[in-house]
């Protein structure tokens, strides 16, 4: 089995996008790109990020999940919020281990071109964030 490695990077809070765009400022590009693989998609929202790129937050069959497509409309990465009960055994497994006490927040499925399928997942203590990827 593959290893997974997690490295814990504390969470700062604030956002690297800018505000919601109307959709009639994001390119065209972006659009079709979205609407072929989201064609379902509904509460769509857009917000630029400060690489050009697009975050499209939105819901699809009632899940929260968010795609990143760059400005020429090609897709980078999507993200799906799940149930830590869908996660891989062997990251509850992990987490049981090395994070005992620890209030799992989300948890998340990413999907990219470059990784494939990985896990994000956001827990707490005592006051305490942690964003742990692979």
């Amino acid at each position: 089995m593959k290893n997974i490695i997690f490295m814990a990077v504390l969470l700062i809070g604030f956002s690297v996008n800018t505000p919601l765009c109307a959709q009639k400022n994001v390119p065209q590009s972006v659009q079709t790109t979205f609407k072929a693989m989201f064609a379902d998609a509904k509460k769509v929202k857009y917000s630029k990020e400060t690489d050009g790129s697009f975050e499209v937050d939105f819901k699809q069959n009632n899940i929260k999940s968010s795609a990143h497509i760059s400005a020429k409309g090609d897709w980078l990465e999507t993200e799906q919020e799940i149930k830590k009960t869908d996660l891989p055994k062997s990251i509850s497994q992990m987490l049981a281990k090395d994070f005992a006490g620890w209030e799992i927040e989300t948890c998340e499925k990413v999907k990219t071109l470059e990784k494939g399928v990985f896990y994000e997942v956001f827990v707490k203590k005592c006051g305490y964030k942690l964003f742990l990827m692979p």
